[in-house]
């Protein structure tokens, strides 16, 4: 599926702390990616393509719930930001509920975040201008 996490490669389960206490980089440091792992570049375009494919043939609204990681890169698509800044300067929570509206001019509406699966159910009535 397009809407995975990133692949971590070598250092997969381990922390940052962890990563670079055996000489390896994390995700947004010089020499990523590791050996077997999505570069974020190759991430960002597989996730946001399935946003851009969700654009097409979605109308009205869309929820996804996903790994704070696969939620990250939406939110650049949306509001036309750099991964790295959504990444570090917005709290996601590892598994969270994504609820945005598709408009007919291709707007993105971004209705709430960080949701439970129940939370977005109660939401999904409500409308974005």
């Amino acid at each position: 599926s397009r809407l995975k996490e990133l692949a971590f490669g070598e250092i997969e389960g381990l922390t940052h702390e962890e990563a670079r206490e055996r000489g390896l980089p994390s995700q947004f440091d010089e020499g990523w990616p590791v050996r077997g792992a999505e570069s974020i570049a190759d991430f960002e375009a597989r996730v946001q393509g399935a946003v851009r494919e969700l654009s097409q043939t979605a109308q009205g609204k869309v929820a996804v719930v996903a790994h704070g990681g696969v939620a990250r890169p939406f939110f650049p698509h949306i509001f036309k930001r750099h991964t790295a800044d959504i990444w570090f300067n917005m709290k996601l929570h590892n598994v969270c509920g994504v609820l945005f509206s598709i408009k007919d001019d291709d707007r993105y509406c971004l209705e709430a975040f960080n949701l439970a699966p129940e939370e977005i159910i109660a939401r999904s009535s409500s409308t974005c201008p």
